[in-house]
């Protein structure tokens, strides 16, 4: 019979998974705000990977490597409300990352 795969990571641990949520309940039980953050980036120019080509001949395009023009997007979630927004004409590393906390994530959290 047909059925929905359900996808697992190869490094996943049931056991520090169970842990993790029983921390995580834990301090909101105390009245701790739990804020979720994330990051993601979008490509201006997305590469098609099918193309056409006559009947025994290779489908050769090309592409500028350099040309990398792509936004990247952090944000934080708490309970349903999205802030602490910000865009970036570049690939996000640990030093934009800190940036972004203390100069918008950090000032944006209510006390």
């Amino acid at each position: 019979s047909v059925k929905k795969k359900t996808l697992e990571h190869p490094k996943a641990c049931a056991i520090k998974r169970v842990a993790y949520q029983n921390k995580l309940e834990h301090f909101k039980q105390q009245g701790y705000p739990i804020v979720y953050m994330d990051e993601s980036g979008f490509e201006a120019e997305t590469i098609r990977s099918h193309g056409y080509a006559p009947i025994g001949k290779p489908c050769i395009d090309s592409y500028n490597w350099q040309g990398k023009k792509r936004t990247n997007v952090i944000g934080a979630l708490y309970e349903k409300m999205l802030f602490a927004l910000d865009y970036f004409e570049t690939n996000i590393n640990s030093s934009i990352f800190y940036n972004w906390c203390k100069q918008t994530l950090i000032p944006s959290l209510k006390t």
